[in-house]
Parts: structure tokens; sequence; C-alpha cells
């Protein structure tokens, strides 16, 4: 499985990818990719396959490798069998640079597969649940344009019924802000002394400049803006019993889905205070939210810190039933 996860990643030709994976219950995985231009269809779904299912909207971070990218799926995979998942990554000219339009145009294949499960579902019970899964503010962009298209297209907020979010959301000061984009480069450039401090000068000219152009426009900055956006209630309905039954008995007794804020304070691209002051907004805003903070774990690498730990969370925050 990891091997077809990986082949259709690799030969995207966008640079930002929407997927759609599922395992049925026959264990054969029907692996779906839309990369705007060209289709993959690796198998085809069972006839037999329930309508009723959860959707997982899976949002990686800003140019996040593919190899990661492929062991998260997996995981995910592995946690929720019977979900349908939906991938999406993206780079940071795509989460800076581009506009509005194009992105609805690269996020339709997504906005198909919700909008194919809420109409197949409209008349059924339960409907089908969408959970979240998203990594840090570029994982959070991409759900809020997601959540904006959502919105245009059903004049209705993007039901969440329960999230993970890792490391994310942040803030808009200058100093994370170059650990982020810094990130994003590889390896061959942040490990070279000939290319480190030109690299650093450039990330921070970079968004001088572009802390001036916001500024002198008056607009507000992308990560204030995801902040605000997460918020609003016209795009986001989040842990509303209406979306689903809000408890779960079981042996364990009631059990009562959250939205779970995993971070670290050592993180230097996504300070832990923006993340609790976020926390803190989401609480005043009706949330029902759930603070995990690792000590010792960089940015959007808690799980390898404590594995166990990490995907006993996600296995809480988006599963049926406690773990």
């Amino acid at each position: 499985m990891a091997r077809q996860i990986q082949s259709v990643l690799t030969v995207t030709t966008s640079s930002y990818t929407s997927a759609a994976y599922r395992v049925p219950s026959t264990g054969s995985p029907l692996l779906t990719s839309t990369n705007y231009s060209r289709h993959y269809d690796c198998t085809h779904p069972s006839a037999s396959s329930p309508t009723n299912h959860k959707v997982l909207i899976l949002c990686m971070w800003m140019g996040a490798p593919p190899k990661l990218v492929n062991k998260y799926t997996n995981h995910y995979l592995d946690l929720f069998p019977r979900y349908i998942i939906t991938l999406m990554t993206c780079t940071m000219p795509e989460m800076f640079f581009i506009s509005s339009s194009t992105h609805s145009r690269l996020l339709q294949p997504a906005l198909d597969v919700l909008l194919k499960h809420r109409n197949q579902n409209q008349n059924s019970t339960p409907e089908t649940e969408v959970v979240a899964a998203v990594y840090s503010d570029g994982g959070a962009y991409s759900l809020v344009q997601l959540a904006r298209l959502y919105q245009s297209s059903t004049g209705q907020p993007l039901p969440i019924r329960s999230a993970v979010f890792d490391s994310c959301p942040g803030s808009a000061d200058l100093k994370p802000a170059i650990h982020a984009m810094y990130s994003t480069f590889p390896p061959s450039l942040t490990k070279s002394p000939l290319f480190v401090y030109p690299l650093w000068m450039l990330i921070w000219l970079t968004l001088r400049i572009y802390k001036l152009v916001f500024t002198l426009l008056g607009m507000v900055d992308p990560i204030t803006a995801i902040r605000n956006a997460l918020l609003d209630p016209t795009l986001f309905k989040v842990n509303d019993t209406a979306c689903a039954a809000g408890t779960t008995t079981t042996s364990k007794g009631t059990w009562v889905k959250t939205t779970t804020f995993i971070y670290s304070q050592e993180d230097r691209s996504v300070p832990y205070k923006a993340v609790e002051r976020f926390v803190n907004q989401a609480e005043e805003k009706g949330w029902t939210v759930k603070k995990e903070r690792f000590e010792g774990s960089q940015h959007v690498a808690h799980a390898n810190l404590d594995k166990d730990r990490y995907w006993r969370l996600v296995a809480n925050a988006l599963g049926d039933k406690p773990h």
C-alpha cells in the first residue's frame, strides 16, 4: 500500500495535490488522486461498499516531503481503514502568492469528495461525519480554503465533527515565520555552510517586504487571516451535535469527542503561546477542546518523540471509540 501511495504522489505534475483514499471491508484499497490536470484511478471501489462512512480531511504542512506525506497517510489508513481520506498538500508559493480563483480550481477534487458524500447521505441516518487532521499553518490554510469553497457551493459551513490540529495555528511574528519558511527548503541548502546565511537573509528580506506590502495595503496577514477564518461560524461548524451524535457510550463510560491541539514549547515555527491563545478563543466560541503539550518535540515532529501517545491522541480525537 505504501508503494502505491508513494507512486501517485510522485507522478503528479502540480505541487498542490488533492487525493482520496478508501480501504473497503475487503481490504482492497481504492486509491484515487487528482492533480487538476491528470486523473489516476488505481482500484475501483466495491459495489457493495456502504454509503454511510466518515470522511477524513488530511491537510499536510507547507512543503511536506512526499516521503513524510506517505508515512503519515499510511498511519491514518491503519487507524481508520474504513474512512474516506481526502489528502491535501501545499507549497509556500501556493500559500502566499496564488489567487483565490486558482485555489478554487486546485481544491475542486477535494470539494467533489465532500459534496458526493453529502448528497449520498442527505436522506440517510446516520449522516456522513467529517473529521480533520491539520498540520501546521500550511494545513490550516488548505482547510480554510476548502471551507470557503464548500460554503460557496452549499451555502453552509463545513461541518467538522472533530479535529486534530498539530503545530498550529501560529502567529504572524517574524522570527517563527522565518523558521517556518526555512524548514521548507531541502537539506542540501539548509545544512550547507555555503547557503545557510544567504538563505536566512533572503527569507528575512522576503518576509519584511511581504509584511510591508500588507501594511501599506491595509491587508490582514495570512496567518492572522487563518486564525480568524477558523473561528468564523459561517465557514466552520465544529463539534456540533447536529453533525452527528455528540457523545459515545462505551464500557469506559460516556466519551465526548473533542478538537485536540498538539504542540510543544520547543517548536520554533509555531510558538506554543500562539496555539494556547487560539485554544482559549476557540473555547469562547463553544468548541470542545483538548490541549496536549509535548515536551522536547519539534515542529510537526511530535510523533517522533512519543509515537504511542501521539497516535493514541489522534485515534481518540477522530475515531469511533476511546483507545
